[in-house]
Order: C-alpha cells, then sequence, then structure tokens
C-alpha cells in the first residue's frame, strides 16, 4: 500500500499532490460556507420566531460557526501568501 504524506494529501493506495494555492481555495471555500450558514442564523435569530432553548442553541452555534469561519478564511490567507511567497522567491533569480 503506497501512503504518502508531508507535501501530499493522505491517500489510501494513491498519492495526489495537494498544491498549497489547492489547500488556500479549499478553506476559502469552507469559511465561505461558514459564513453563508451564520447570516442565516443570525437571520433566523433576529426574526423573532426563535425561543428560548432553541434560540440558546442557535447562538451557540453562531459563535462556534462564527470562530470556524474566522479560522478558515485565516487559514486560507496565509496559505495564499506562502504560495505568493514562494513564487517570488523561485522566480527571483530570473
Amino acid at each position: 500500500m503506497n501512503w504518502r504524506i508531508g507535501g501530499d494529501r493522505l491517500v489510501k493506495g494513491v498519492s495526489v499532490k495537494l498544491k498549497l494555492i489547492e489547500m488556500s481555495k479549499e478553506y476559502r471555500k469552507s469559511g465561505e460556507l461558514c459564513r453563508s450558514r451564520v447570516r442565516e442564523i443570525q437571520a433566523e435569530l433576529e426574526s423573532g420566531k426563535v425561543r428560548g432553548g432553541e434560540k440558546i442553541v442557535l447562538q451557540r452555534r453562531l459563535t462556534v460557526l462564527s470562530a470556524m469561519a474566522r479560522d478558515t478564511i485565516e487559514m486560507s490567507n496565509k496559505l495564499g501568501r506562502y504560495y505568493a511567497v514562494r513564487r517570488e522567491v523561485d522566480h527571483a533569480g530570473e
């Protein structure tokens, strides 16, 4: 069985190269999905239709999803900057 780690995505039986820019895009997509759900929950809470225990559950979800959105988009930005810096360094001698 071929297991690879490091710069490769770990896939059973197959080594798939995953570039940092691709990872950045995946993190961005996940972060945007979290943001979208945050907006939906905020609208639901602001509608006034949610009360009691359900409101508390939604507020907790909102807190968690907000943190997830922030963290995944931050990681996307870091990966994107690393990729840009690497390209500059790699092409500096040209």
